[in-house]
């Protein structure tokens, strides 16, 4: 997506509020370096707004995950990990 803009033009669309704590997401997501779990995003919310929930972030994440905001990776042995969806194409190595 890589414009905040659009990404909010996007969850207007779809009937998402906007709620402070998801715009906060977003931002996280959008500054973070690639894959990132939710624990990532959280703590780095976290410090910007410290009473937010970490279920909120999940329930945040996995709402942009279905509204294809971000892409979910789960990765074989870790937790899933997530980025802001991109329109530049970039291959994920896997060990199996």
């Amino acid at each position: 997506m890589n414009n905040h803009a659009q990404i909010i033009d996007t969850l207007r669309q779809k009937g998402c509020r906007l709620t402070p704590q998801r715009l906060l997401v977003i931002s996280v997501v959008e500054a973070g370096s690639g894959h990132m779990g939710v624990d990532d995003i959280y703590q780095k919310a976290k410090e910007s707004y410290p009473y937010l929930d970490i279920a909120t972030v999940y329930r945040t994440v996995k709402l942009f995950a279905e509204e294809g905001i971000v892409t979910k990776h789960g990765f074989k042995g870790t937790k899933a990990r997530y980025e802001e969806l991109s329109e530049s194409h970039h291959d994920h190595l896997i060990d199996i």
